[in-house]
């Protein structure tokens, strides 16, 4: 799906049929399928900007394990540009985020059971520091993010891919 989708019309903008119509969610393809916000890279089109936000959503993924290589990855959320990174379900099928200040991956605790109905939530704080939780429990230690103030801004511009690439299998 690139761009709008209606769940009460059971297609999406170019009147091909929805892969999940029936719960509200919006099933993606793991190879071409993802929801592009359009967000304006500039600092007026930024939907967050060196502040707090949680990023939150229930997610079902068709295998959270598929392969193990970079290309597995499935993003859940995605932003285009150097900052905060995105929100995925990483190879090992635990949450995971890029540091894009810290240069390395961030992850939750526990891993995520594939075909099966997941709320996760990343809370950033705005400066330094985020944490998982997985299904309403906390499943992390604070995570650290490193950088400069432009590099921990987000710009939330994809559902379901990131750049687009890493696309995800299952629903959102």
């Amino acid at each position: 799906i690139n761009g709008s989708a209606s769940a009460s019309t059971g297609r999406d903008n170019q009147g091909f049929p929805l892969l999940y119509q029936n719960n509200g969610a919006i099933g993606f393809n793991a190879s071409n399928s993802y929801i592009d916000l359009g967000s304006d890279p500039s600092e007026s089109g930024r939907v967050f900007s060196e502040s707090a936000f949680t990023v939150s959503a229930w997610v079902k993924s068709a295998n959270t394990v598929p392969g193990g290589g970079a290309t597995d990855i499935q993003n859940i959320v995605g932003f285009p540009a150097n900052n905060v990174g995105h929100l995925c379900i990483y190879t090992d099928g635990k949450l995971g985020i890029w540091s894009y200040g810290g240069g390395a991956w961030r992850f939750s605790n526990t891993p995520l059971t594939s075909n099966q109905w997941h709320h996760v939530v990343l809370v950033f704080d705005g400066d330094d520091g985020a944490f998982y939780y997985l299904d309403g429990v906390a499943d992390s230690a604070e995570l650290e993010f490193g950088g400069t103030a432009y590099q921990k801004e987000c710009n939330l511009r994809y559902i379901g891919a990131f750049t687009p690439s890493r696309y995800f299998n299952g629903q959102i």
